[in-house]
């Protein structure tokens, strides 16, 4: 063998892996891969826990935006029911056989009427001997006011401007004096709205 060749062989085992070697770097790459799926997973559990999160906090505005608009919805109809009663009165020492186109004549010198409410107990259905008007215009209401005393259907009635009702303030036990609005402890009588009719004069 020439010297050439001895060294040529010599080249080819100092190149021939040692197998501990190779099994070494093998765990290393395994660990390796084993570290990135342990980091991808808990990259996938942070996107589920922010997802749920947004999810969570999304619920939690619709919650509140309902809330408002609800609140809105309160305070509109509250409105509602303050300008309808600054355009209505009270009706006392009504005859029990009155009827709401009666009351209508006996006020519809003061102006436009939209509604007549005759007050009957919820359970028999009898009158209660008062009813509530309301006017188209609060101007109604003065010249409606000048009429308490007056003689309706052989009795002396009583006129006064309709208080404002607060809601849910009429029940037994909070307050004073009789319920007012638009639940008066009982059913109607005879309740009905105009449109489009004028009051005459006297």
């Amino acid at each position: 063998m020439s010297a050439e060749e001895a060294a040529e062989i010599e080249g080819l085992l100092d190149h021939t892996e040692d197998p501990a070697e190779s099994e070494a770097a093998g765990g290393a790459a395994d660990e390796s891969i084993e570290d990135d799926e342990a980091d991808l997973a808990k990259i996938k559990a942070r996107m589920v826990e922010m997802e749920a999160e947004a999810a969570k906090l999304k619920a939690m505005q619709e919650k509140q935006k309902e809330a408002f608009d609800a609140a809105a919805g309160d305070a509109g109809s509250e409105e509602a029911r303050r300008e309808s009663d600054a355009r209505s009165i009270y009706i006392g020492s009504v005859d029990y056989s009155s009827t709401a186109e009666d009351l209508e004549k006996h006020f519809m010198g003061c102006g436009k009427i939209n509604r007549v409410t005759l007050a009957t107990d919820h359970f028999t259905g009898k009158p209660k001997g008062y009813a509530y008007l309301e006017f188209g215009e609060p101007a109604a209401v003065e010249l409606a006011l000048a009429l308490n005393d007056s003689v309706f259907k052989g009795r002396q009635i009583q006129v006064k401007q309709k208080r404002y009702n607060v809601a849910g303030m009429n029940k037994r036990g909070r307050g004073r004096g009789r319920g007012r609005g638009r639940s008066y402890g009982g059913g109607y009588r005879g309740g009905y709205a105009r449109r489009g009719r004028r009051g005459r004069g006297w």
